[in-house]
């Protein structure tokens, strides 16, 4: 297998991944061993490997692989004859999230659209932002699911 290298550059693409991720609500440290996965030289990567990697603590380590687990980014994996915890990229992953994207841009204007129900004054600032923002949601929903049928259609 493979040695665990991270020199400064893949250290400084770990810190940009984070920074996304960080960006998109994710926790920094499991942003941090997010990023540790998308540029580590290994396709699998061991609970010590992680903590060393990225100079985390043991609970940071653990609160992060649930975390990631849980949002179906890393899988936990085993190897015969190994006791030690091995866990990896679930590759389809982004998959997950786009679906839920999709689905909660559709969500939101479902949402959205109780709201207009509600409101009685049909000429404010604030119902035409709302008519505008439900209509981008359902644009984005449509659009972004024919293009996932388009991409799955090709390959």
């Amino acid at each position: 297998m493979n040695e665990l290298i991270l020199d400064e550059e893949r250290g400084q693409l770990i810190e940009q991944i984070a920074l996304f991720n960080e960006q998109q609500g994710m926790q920094p440290s499991a942003a941090r061993v997010l990023g540790l996965f998308l540029v580590s030289n290994k396709d699998i990567l061991t609970f010590e490997e992680i903590k060393t990697g990225l100079n985390f603590s043991k609970s940071a380590v653990s609160q992060s692989l649930s975390l990631l687990v849980s949002m179906r980014q890393v899988e936990p994996i085993t190897l015969p004859g190994d006791r030690r915890r091995y866990f990896r990229l679930r590759l389809d992953g982004w998959r997950f999230h786009i679906e839920k994207a999709v689905e909660g841009a559709l969500d939101y204007s479902v949402v959205l659209r109780k709201v207009m129900q509600l409101r009685s004054d049909e000429d404010s600032t604030m119902t035409r932002s709302l008519t505008e923002l439900i209509a981008l949601l359902e644009l984005l929903h449509q659009t972004l699911r024919d293009t996932v049928k388009k991409w799955q259609e090709s390959h």
